[in-house]
């Protein structure tokens, strides 16, 4: 049985209506139009050319602009037998890739051209232009089995793909595949012989096809405009419906072609009472709702429209739908801003199959489903593309697509309702959010004629553009009614970051919305809200600025106004202070994040603002603000070598500074010189643990200041106390300045320092040979410093801040760290080259991991992780609601791990499959991380300390799969450093001054166990580990953030007014 092909369909019109007007292209000044017959003569032409160079059952190039003779050159090439190609003028390497990639040896193009690899053969006169023929000399050895199917199999043209569900893809569409689609097509509108189709789609898109050959099979007219007509909103509406002749009665376009139209236009012109426009086919992008197309029509318009949907690798409709608009007046009020309920929004559905056509819906599993949601796939026995190098011998029938397209299944009419594609489904602080259904929410306000909602993951920020009617644009006071709207009807992490009002929506080259031109908007937005927030000139105004904002305020707050009161929540927090990170090329402290959702009013953040952000906007220039975005817009993104996979394996970039020198350390694992390292509440078991404190009693202890350090900006970061065998006592931080120091811990005497590039808040990590130390910076950078010289031997960079504090791994000869980038790193210390890394695509890395036989680690979309030590790959993972700052901690029989979500749940989860054992809810948000110490009078019992933004102190003692609270302790303020817990030896005698705790332990004595405490308003505190109870204080200068660590009878501690301290524990 013979396959029908496209050119069968075009002869029979042309053998029964040879007089009709076949094809009619139209300038803004002239037209020309050919008939049937016309074109079936000058299509010979073209025929007898390829035959005269012996080119047939080939692949055929047209790289034309928009003319009026193409059609007439792709139907002289159907007639050989042979198959078409268009290629796009405006993406010249993309073309010649194709020729090469497809065997392409013959090309018709204009005489004009000029390409070193193509030779001219003939140049030929087709409805009075001059076109020629040329061959190309790249071919490949191995040619392509594209045309080299079975005869019914024969291929009629190939399309690329635009990459919407995927890479771009080579489609090669077969007569079989695309006949049936513009006969069914052809049947369900009832295209006739009088009908003027307009070629909306270019001929990179494949419903060009449709559109050409419903009309050429049909005997009807199909209308080509030039590129300037089309490009003109208002020249292309005269052209297509005011002029006398050719009026078009059947548009097909994507929503978005036709809603650069406005309202009073469709109205008038368009969807009109007497309108000639008899179909309205929508199809390429998501349906409008029918109260949408409503509003589109005048009350008398008797136009039919319908929806359409398909994909290019089942070229090129699947489904079709005709839209029932109910035939009732108008009920739109046109005042009405928005504040209301929204109205009533009905989906259109995909409809019904076409001809030879299947449609199955499957689940994550891959399991059909006949209700509900899943993605959909198009199928077919016949009508079946070949996807790049495919074969159809390697096809197994039928051939299924994925469309990447989220579908639901009405259970009772059992139509499908388009939901959205799954990658328009993104992680925003730990929550999905459909950017399609913010869209559908925005459609239920009346006053929004055209919306779309983009994610710029470089920036990080989810944008809004609209389009509204008439009598609302440029009026701000209806965008901030439309930010009270969605806050009221979406949920928090789906609000927009930015909402912008376009007149007209940019178009890409096929009639879709152009995602990559909006994404560019909304950089620019961004980059333009940052230099004018930056033009306020004064912090507190800024503050106030992004507080109204985020609150949908429209006056400035009081200072007695309390964020969450207002409305906040901790997704508002969050985005407020990321803004003003954005605005001053660096972090706001996360203090600020706990004092917003921490009940604090206005006037105490604005107290907590000034301490944490030193330099006012006033001294930032416009030139220097917009080179801090630059920098913000375009860190540096390492590029991956292994595509798709959730563990990457990076090049290392080296920034020309050396590497460890393999002379100067011999094994950076083995060699282990370091007696003793202290930092963030625990202690590292090179050598044994912390010398004690020894008092005579623990009644009236004192504590004095022993020495300070002045590191010149805010110390945020957590001291590193660490001994080395020979005796010699080190106390390493970094700070604001961007300097990181060794400083002696007796005299405080300066052994070296180092200057990085940006700010320090980082605690380092000591190698288990004592040389080296290794610190992230705000840079991006991973630095490996030599700890006698201060040297920098090697940095590594990472894409975004490092806050986290690296973690030693593999036996100790290497580190893992995190980033803002949303990547684990595990770096060796060695020489500073990448082992592996994971990308943790749910949230930037603020918390520092946690190493004993796998890698735990949290990300600020509260998504927790198990990792391999040796590989990365992901072990199990486990998501909290809301974002995780502080680090995660094993319970030292590491049988369990513990995560803190900032809401204030403390959760347990088994290390070994991610169970979770209990949790506990704390009274407030936790941005401490965790102290771990065994019980001394019960086995198999941990003591849990961490502080909390509710003030208190918190001790938990957890057995098994039970926890419970042994006791709090409220103190000054809220609490954001961890505590630390150390031994007490009572002694009356001084012998036992440098012996350690085993030492004091086998010969009887009292040992007690006490924890140091900071709260943020700067007060360092002792308490007793068994009550709680506070043994003494001391008040610092300046608000701590830092974490105290200690040493025998010394807290090492750092402070927000720019020194490191030393305090001296002593009893009165």
């Amino acid at each position: 049985m013979k396959h029908v092909s496209l050119y069968d369909l075009f002869e029979s019109s042309a053998q029964k209506y040879p007089t009709n007007p076949a094809v009619c292209f139209k300038t803004a000044t002239c037209t020309a139009v050919a008939s049937y017959r016309d074109v079936l003569r000058e299509c010979e032409k073209i025929y007898e050319t390829l035959i005269e160079f012996d080119v047939k059952c080939t692949f055929v190039g047209v790289w034309v602009d928009q003319a009026f003779y193409l059609p007439t050159v792709f139907l002289g090439i159907l007639r050989n037998g042979s198959a078409f190609t268009y290629l796009n003028l405006e993406n010249r390497d993309r073309n010649l890739s194709i020729v090469k990639d497809m065997n392409i040896r013959w090309i018709f193009s204009e005489s004009h051209v000029q390409h070193h690899h193509w030779t001219l053969r003939k140049e030929i006169s087709v409805h009075g232009c001059t076109i020629a023929l040329w061959e190309s000399d790249i071919i490949q050895t191995s040619c392509t089995e594209a045309m080299h199917s079975p005869y019914e199999w024969k291929m009629a043209y190939t399309i690329q793909t635009s990459g919407t569900t995927g890479y771009p893809k080579i489609v090669r569409v077969p007569h079989r595949c695309i006949v049936p689609n513009i006969q069914s097509l052809q049947s369900v509108l009832s295209v006739r012989s009088s009908d003027v189709i307009f070629l909306a789609s270019p001929f990179t898109f494949d419903p060009s096809i449709i559109e050409m050959f419903l009309a050429l099979s049909a005997g009807a007219l199909l209308l080509i405009v030039t590129n300037a007509v089309k490009s003109s909103p208002c020249l292309l509406l005269k052209v297509l419906f005011s002029e006398v002749e050719h009026r078009v009665t059947v548009l097909e376009a994507t929503p978005s072609f036709v809603m650069r139209w406005s309202l009073e236009e469709m109205q008038s012109t368009l969807l009109c009472e007497r309108s000639s426009l008899r179909v309205l086919v929508l199809g390429g992008e998501p349906c409008p709702s029918v109260q949408v197309l409503e509003q589109w029509k005048s009350k008398q318009n008797k136009t039919e429209i319908f929806n359409v949907y398909g994909i290019t690798e089942v070229s090129c409709w699947a489904t079709v739908h005709k839209v029932v608009i109910p035939d009732v007046a108008k009920s739109f009020d046109h005042n009405d801003c928005g504040t209301h309920a929204p109205s009533q929004q009905d989906p259109v559905p995909l409809g019904n199959a076409l001809s030879q056509t299947l449609l199955a819906v499957k689940d994550e599993s891959g399991e059909e489903v006949f209700t509900g949601e899943g993605e959909l796939y198009i199928g077919s026995m016949d009508r079946v593309c070949l996807v790049d190098s495919e074969t159809v011998q390697n096809l197994q029938f039928p051939v299924y697509r994925a469309t990447g397209d989220i579908v639901k299944i009405d259970g009772s009419s059992r139509m499908m309702i388009y939901l959205g594609r799954k990658d328009n489904i993104i992680k925003r602080f730990g929550h999905k959010v459909s950017l399609n259904h913010v869209e559908r929410v925005v459609a239920t306000n009346r006053c929004i004629e055209q919306s779309c909602c983009v994610w710029e993951p470089h920036i990080k920020k989810l944008g809004l553009f609209v389009k509204v009617e008439q009598n609302k644009r440029d009026d701000k006071q209806f965008l901030r009614a439309l930010k009270f709207y969605l806050v009221k009807h979406l949920q928090p992490s789906s609000i927009p970051d930015v909402i912008m009002e376009l007149k007209s929506f940019p178009l890409s080259c096929h009639g879709k919305l152009d995602h990559c031109e909006l994404k560019c908007l909304l950089r620019d937005k961004v980059q333009e809200d940052v230099i004018e927030l930056n033009k306020l000139g004064d912090i507190y105004q800024v503050f106030a600025s992004l507080w109204s904002h985020y609150l949908c305020m429209e006056s400035h707050p009081n200072p007695q106004d309390n964020f969450l009161q207002a409305g906040g929540n901790s997704i508002q927090a969050l985005q407020l202070v990321s803004e003003l990170e954005e605005v001053f090329g660096s972090s706001a402290h996360t203090s600020l994040i706990g004092s917003l959702l921490g009940g604090s009013t206005y006037e105490e953040c604005c107290s907590c603002l000034s301490s944490s952000c030193e330099r006012k906007l006033e001294n930032i220039s416009i030139d220097a603000s917009k080179q801090l975005i630059q920098k913000y817009k375009c860190r540096k993104r390492l590029t991956s070598s292994q595509e798709g996979d959730a563990v990457k394996y990076l090049r290392v970039e080296q920034a020309g500074i050396s590497s460890v020198d393999s002379t100067e350390v011999q094994k950076v694992d083995c060699d282990k010189n370091i007696h003793t390292s202290s930092c963030r509440g625990r202690t590292e078991g090179f050598g044994v643990w912390t010398e004690p404190c020894v008092f005579s009693s623990l009644n009236d202890i004192k504590l004095r200041v022993r020495w300070k350090y002045n590191l010149e900006k805010c110390v945020d970061a957590s001291p590193c106390f660490i001994k080395y065998k020979s005796g010699d006592e080190r106390v390493l931080i970094g700070s604001h300045s961007h300097l990181f120091v060794i400083i002696h811990s007796r005299t405080a005497e300066l052994i070296a320092e180092c200057k990085l590039m940006d700010r320090i808040e980082s605690s380092v990590c000591v190698s288990p040979c004592g040389r080296f130390g290794v610190v992230g910076s705000y840079d991006g950078c991973v630095y490996c410093i030599n700890l006698h010289t201060g040297e920098i031997k090697w940095s590594f960079h990472t894409g975004g801040l490092v806050k986290s504090s690296p973690a030693l791994c593999l036996n100790g000869s290497a580190i893992v760290v995190g980033s803002y980038d949303r990547f684990l790193y595990c770096i060796s210390i060695l020489d500073g080259h990448l082992i592996w890394s994971a990308k943790l695509e749910a949230g930037s890395i603020f918390s520092s991991p946690c190493v004993a036989k796998a890698v735990y680690a949290a990300t600020l979309d509260g998504t927790c992780y198990s990792l391999d030590e040796d590989s990365g790959h992901f072990l199990w993972t486990r998501k909290l609601e809301s974002p995780v700052f502080s680090s995660p901690a094993l319970i030292q029989d590491e049988s369990a791990v513990l995560f803190a979500e900032v809401s204030g749940t403390v959760h347990c989860f088994s290390v070994t499959e991610g169970k979770e054992l209990w949790n506990f809810q704390a009274d407030g948000n936790i941005f401490s991380s965790f102290c771990i110490q065994p019980s001394m009078t019960e086995s198999s019992t941990n003591l849990i300390l961490f502080g909390c933004h509710d003030k208190k102190l918190y001790c938990l003692e957890s057995s098994e799969n039970t926890v419970s609270l042994r006791w709090t302790c409220v103190l000054d303020s809220s609490i954001f450093s961890t505590p630390f817990l150390f031994p007490v030896v009572i002694s009356s005698e001084d012998k036992y001054s440098g012996n350690t705790l085993e030492t004091f332990k086998s010969d009887r004595q009292i040992v007690k166990y006490l924890v140091a405490a900071a709260s943020t308003k700067g007060i360092v505190y002792v308490l007793d580990l068994d009550f709680g109870i506070v043994e003494c204080s001391y008040q610092l200068p300046g608000e701590v953030f830092s974490s105290p660590v200690v040493n025998r009878n010394n807290i090492y501690v750092g402070c927000r007014d720019n020194h490191v301290y030393s305090l001296a524990m002593r009893v009165a």
